[in-house]
């Protein structure tokens, strides 16, 4: 199903971070990359914050995110700074940050907003978009030990989208938006040893939101299909390589059955794991991809029906997935 190739530049390890991006010439290839300075910068999500029609990026690290204005052209300014972590870091799994941030809609009013989870403390914090590419201080609020993912979906709550968040050692917390960009107190899920990733779609087509957790002890994926109102049934495991540290889940087969892809930083792999239906998935199918992969996501790389997968190496390496479902 997917074709595999290497990027070769290689990250300095005693350079300051910096986010890239590459601007894609439609055939599966690339433009020379450009920079933007961020010192420390470990976390990018891409949106429209200021409702111009172009994308922008929100660049994290682990106390601040910085704001870019696209301009269309693949360029970009620089907007203002706010005070949110967005990196989490598990030495024993990761020696680099993991992705605590996510861009959704909190409050209702069709502008994307800000959440991000500082690790040590155990918090998540939102930041309320006021739609020019500003925010204002939303709620700050306890998530369990250790947050490592957060994810944005309607699990029943009654304002904007909810939040999920996976705490490494202490399973998943799901707070249901109480609407106005608050949150209730968490529904705790036990499952797995170690989760560390997380991602939510239906997957048994009943128009209730499920989740998929991996665990790095097992290795497996657990499945657990949604009940409605955040409750969740008992999760079902899926074997993948070792420690899927980060997943995507998307319709790489285009049969309209969501599927499940993992980046195994323990087994410099990345399983595919074809949903069948009601939940369930077929046996992994795995490929080499680059050393101790960190990062895993489903984008339109050189197709405009199916999506590819960009897994990110902490060797520095890039390795894409091209899908070959034609």
């Amino acid at each position: 199903m997917l074709d595999h190739s290497h990027g070769t530049r290689r990250r300095d390890p005693h350079r300051i971070q910096q986010p890239y991006w590459l601007l894609s010439k439609g055939n599966g290839t690339f433009s020379s990359s450009a920079e933007l300075s961020v010192p420390g910068a470990a976390t990018v999500l891409v949106g429209d914050f200021n409702r111009d029609g172009h994308l922008d990026l929100a660049v994290g690290t682990s106390s601040q995110v910085f704001l870019f204005f696209g301009a269309g052209n693949g360029t970009f300014t620089s907007g203002p700074v706010y005070d949110l972590s967005t990196v989490c870091t598990i030495y024993d799994i990761s020696p680099g940050p993991m992705p605590c941030f996510v861009a959704a809609g909190f409050n209702g009013d069709g502008i994307l907003d800000l959440a991000g989870a500082n690790g040590p403390a155990g918090t998540v914090s939102v930041l309320l978009g006021n739609g020019d590419g500003t925010f204002s201080p939303g709620t700050t609020f306890s998530s369990g030990p250790n947050p490592l993912r957060l994810v944005a979906a309607n699990f029943g709550g009654v304002g904007g989208r909810d939040l999920a968040v996976v705490n490494y050692i202490a399973g998943v917390s799901i707070f249901l938006n109480q609407g106005g960009g608050t949150f209730g107190s968490p529904i705790n899920i036990s499952v797995g040893t170690n989760p560390v990733s997380l991602g939510a779609a239906d997957l048994n087509g009943d128009g209730i939101t499920d989740l998929v957790v991996g665990d790095c002890t097992s290795p497996v994926v657990w499945i657990l299909l949604g009940s409605g109102g955040g409750a969740f049934g008992a999760p079902t495991p899926v074997s993948v390589d070792a420690c899927p540290i980060s997943l995507a889940v998307a319709d790489f087969n285009l049969d309209g059955i969501p599927d499940i892809a993992t980046a195994n930083i323990m087994a410099n792999s990345s399983s595919v794991l074809q949903g069948i239906g009601g939940g369930a998935f077929s046996a992994e199918i795995l490929y080499d991809v680059a050393a101790q992969p960190a990062a895993i996501v489903a984008a339109r790389v050189l197709s405009a029906k199916q999506k590819d997968l960009v897994v990110v190496g902490e060797d520095g390496r890039v390795s894409i997935l091209i899908n070959a479902t034609r």
